[in-house]
């Protein structure tokens, strides 16, 4: 899998980085990876909300109109990760938990990306990393 050239390389596991997956998919991209950096998707989820708390697709009286292939709708913390986890199995995704992106270069036309579980490489990158995420600035132009 370290040779191959990805399609697409998202990084980061969240709800962002699973559905842009599933688009990907959509769009007829057939190689596809996911890496994350928590040993599981959604690690923000997981963490910080209380059992049996809401998790809403509206926010704050915002309503989202979501167009696309991933069915989002109200539910629980648990719900929402079941409904998560069910999305990974039936769109198998190639995916790599407890893996920390370190860099990604440009070169070629290719991104590098050098993480705790090796180097990938890829046509596209999506950096999905929620919240939490803190990334530095590219360095390419």
């Amino acid at each position: 899998m370290m040779n191959d050239i990805y399609d697409i390389i998202i990084i980061g596991g969240g709800p962002g980085g699973i559905g842009s997956a599933i688009e990907a998919k959509a769009l007829g991209l057939e190689k596809i990876l996911l890496l994350e950096k928590s040993d599981n998707h959604s690690d923000t989820i997981r963490k910080f909300y209380k059992e049996n708390k809401r998790v809403d697709k509206d926010w704050q009286g915002q309503i989202v109109e979501i167009e696309g292939n991933v069915p989002f709708s109200d539910g629980t913390k648990e719900s929402t990760l079941d409904f998560f986890d069910d999305l990974i199995k039936s769109h198998k995704m190639d995916a790599f938990f407890n893996c920390e992106v370190d860099k990604i270069t440009k070169n070629e036309g290719l991104f590098n990306v050098r993480s705790s579980k090796g180097d990938f490489v890829g046509k596209s990158i999506v950096i999905a990393i929620g919240r939490m995420g803190k990334p530095n600035k590219p360095a390419y132009k």
